[in-house]
């Protein structure tokens, strides 16, 4: 875990956390942007609780399934992350 964070869109918070993610999950448009020297610093950010069951995310285990989702590891919800420049 890098982070926590709680953020407001449209009235609601949710909380959550910063994850080391494989490239592939970085959406083409981002790969050339991400650099590995430090000169850029990108994250990519997941709930803490699954959406679909409220599980907590374990961020050990985390099952990327495509570009920016994951697989909660208790119901199979996709889960969408974000990818940001920090």
């Amino acid at each position: 875990i890098v982070s926590t964070r709680r953020e407001r869109n449209g009235g609601d918070s949710y909380e959550s956390i910063s994850v080391e993610a494989p490239i592939h999950v970085i959406p083409d448009k981002y790969r050339e942007s991400v650099r590995y020297d430090d000169s850029e610093t990108t994250t990519v950010r997941l709930p803490l609780k699954c959406p679909s069951c409220g599980a907590e995310v374990s961020f050990e285990g985390i099952d990327w399934v495509g570009p920016l989702e994951a697989k909660c590891g208790y119901c199979g919800g996709t889960m969408r992350a974000t990818f940001e420049r920090v």
